[in-house]
């Protein structure tokens, strides 16, 4: 008698690193001649920015640049003033090896600052030292063998279909999102630029996605011969076309736009153009219905099985949720005024508690006041917040790609009681994998033995649930003639009941 085995294979991600990279903070700033001397340094603030990720076996390279933005009061006018530069950094992380597929791997990198130092060596220089954690999470893709069907004689597997997803492509695309903006006065230096994304549409045809979208932009500024710092807002949208050769209409997709940095310039007829650099991210899947054989026996012959637990990738529901939080405190100086305030998100973390996991983020609220002696001083408040996701699972059984912006942050202050409102927009891309039981082969033994002076019908006295296969399973007879000979409906008895079970069927 000969078996026919079908087999097909599912993908699911597992994680291969999961660190932290130090990276050594140490440059200097020049301070360009169009900018005043520095009087006091007031505050710096680290962005890591990545440019590139690859991962192949056993290793993964990150490559990228640390934004070092520097906020100092200008000597003489006392006037607050803003200044960055780039510290490029490459990095390496050793990876788990195994038979992974490296194509379309997940991989989320973030970050904190362990300390930073910045002092003034002159007018014009400053020194700035410190480091800089960067934390790394990656997963890659493994395939596993199945069994979809059994075909031979007097065979019966139990199949179950299963729910699974797919990855179908990743696209990445470095571009430039331009558009107006109106200041209402003429800008003397531009302090901060915070951004906003709002996603539109994603839509996928055949080998081809197409993402519409929003870049909202606020831009601190102080104007010309004035000392209050104002904001500028541009709405922006943006309609990009990405390659991605194996996704159709079928699939489902998440985009993210990562903005890295702006540049604002004046246009021949008298208008202001922000031109932002940003990262689009494009993640598509395929949710499919897999039939897979989860047990089997033979009435005729003995059966050698293998079973494995398989694992099974499931992706949820895509990240959007408006977050508010607020944080407060005492000021040293309870007559300071207020100038502006900001904040700089962290990555989202996943924390195990319990049985349950979840998705908490920080970001930190940077104030800058001036004092009654005529000094600006910047005040920092690090709040934490979780995700609504109620994850019942491991963190190594989780891939979560985040980003949160910040939409907007004022600020009320009641004598030295300073408090921060912030608003702040988490989108992202989570998934999860479950290991499923299946077989992964099985083979015919010789024939099965038949105990002698076996009675010709048996009487078995089953209980409410008991499955029917089980039964049949274990007299080694057809499940669907035993189903039929007691006039039984469905895999599970619905109350219990005395059934016949004739030898041989």
């Amino acid at each position: 008698m000969e078996l026919k085995v079908y087999k097909d294979n599912v993908s699911a991600a597992q994680l291969i690193c999961e660190t932290k990279l130090e990276l050594g903070l140490e440059t200097e700033f020049l301070i360009p001649d169009y900018l005043p001397q520095v009087f006091k340094v007031v505050k710096c603030i680290v962005i890591p920015v990545v440019l590139q990720k690859q991962l192949s076996p056993g290793r993964l390279n990150i490559e990228g640049y640390l934004r070092c933005i520097v906020f100092y009061q200008a000597e003489g006018t006392g006037e607050l003033c803003q200044t960055e530069q780039k510290v490029p950094f490459s990095k390496q992380a050793d990876c788990r090896q195994g038979e992974y597929d490296y194509m379309d791997a997940p991989i989320e990198i973030g970050g904190e600052v362990e300390y930073v130092n910045c002092r003034a060596l002159s007018g014009r220089r400053m020194e700035v030292r410190g480091a800089f954690a960067l934390s790394v999470r990656a997963a890659a893709y493994r395939r596993t063998d199945v069994i979809t069907a059994l075909d031979g004689e007097q065979v019966y597997p139990k199949t179950e279909t299963l729910k699974t997803a797919q990855m179908a492509g990743t696209a990445e695309k470095i571009l430039t999102v331009e558009g107006d903006i109106t200041f209402d006065a003429e800008p003397q230096s531009i302090l901060h630029t915070q951004y906003n994304t709002r996603m539109e549409e994603v839509k996928l045809l055949s080998g081809k996605a197409v993402v519409k979208g929003t870049l909202e932009a606020q831009v601190l500024y102080r104007p010309k011969n004035s000392d209050v710092i104002s904001v500028a807002a541009a709405q922006i949208p943006f309609h990009e076309i990405l390659d991605m050769e194996h996704v159709d209409e079928q699939c489902r997709a998440v985009a993210l736009l990562h903005p890295c940095g702006c540049t604002i310039t004046g246009t021949e007829d008298d208008k202001t153009q922000l031109a932002v650099t940003a990262a689009l991210t494009v993640r598509a899947w395929k949710d499919v219905e897999l039939c897979v054989v989860q047990d089997a026996f033979s009435s005729a012959q003995e059966m050698e099985l293998e079973t494995a637990q398989t694992p099974m990738e499931e992706v949820c529901e895509p990240i959007g949720e408006s977050v508010n939080v607020s944080v407060s405190g005492e000021l040293a100086d309870a007559d300071s005024e207020v100038l502006m305030a900001l904040a700089t998100p962290l990555s989202i973390e996943l924390l195990e508690d319990g049985e349950q996991c979840v998705l908490r983020g920080r970001v930190t609220a940077h104030v800058f006041c001036r004092n009654s002696a005529g000094e600006i001083d910047c005040y920092d408040k690090l709040c934490e917040y979780t995700v609504s996701r109620e994850l019942a699972y491991r963190a190594a059984d989780i891939c979560a790609l985040c980003q949160t912006d910040v939409v907007s942050i004022r600020t009320e202050k009641t004598g030295a009681n300073l408090t921060a409102q912030l608003e702040l927009m988490v989108t992202g891309f989570l998934s999860v994998v479950h290991a499923m039981p299946t077989l992964s082969d099985a083979h015919l033994g010789g024939q099965r033995a038949e105990e002698e002076n076996a009675p010709a019908l048996y009487i078995y006295f089953a209980q409410e649930n008991e499955a029917l296969y089980e039964i049949a399973k274990h007299y080694h007879v057809c499940p669907q003639t035993l189903s039929d000979i007691n006039q039984c409906s469905g895999d599970a008895l619905e109350q219990a009941k005395r059934l016949l079970v004739p030898r041989g069927m």
